[in-house]
């Protein structure tokens, strides 16, 4: 947990502050208003911003974005590897 920004190569459990960033996994429950990841699961959500490399499960944000999905986005934006969509976004 941190109050502003938190900086760490791997969380495991909960992950909760105003600005998150975890340069590898996140095996995690993440919520905050940014949230900066290498592979993420099961459940990022943002007040503004996900931003990961792999997301695995579910993020919930205004804007999501992902290199790889394997899951759901529920957003203003949402991008994945594959396609950029509003509203919603799923793994083919």
């Amino acid at each position: 947990m941190n109050l502003i920004y938190g900086d760490t190569m791997n969380v495991y459990g909960l992950d909760c502050g105003l600005i998150q960033r975890a340069s590898n996994n996140v095996d995690a429950l993440q919520v905050g208003a940014v949230n900066i990841t290498g592979r993420t699961g099961p459940f990022q959500c943002a007040l503004i911003l996900n931003n990961s490399d792999k997301m695995t499960g579910l993020q919930i944000g205004l804007f999501n974005f992902t290199g790889e999905l394997s899951g759901l986005q529920i957003g203003l934006i949402n991008k994945s590897k594959t396609r950029i969509l509003p509203i919603i976004n799923w793994s083919d």
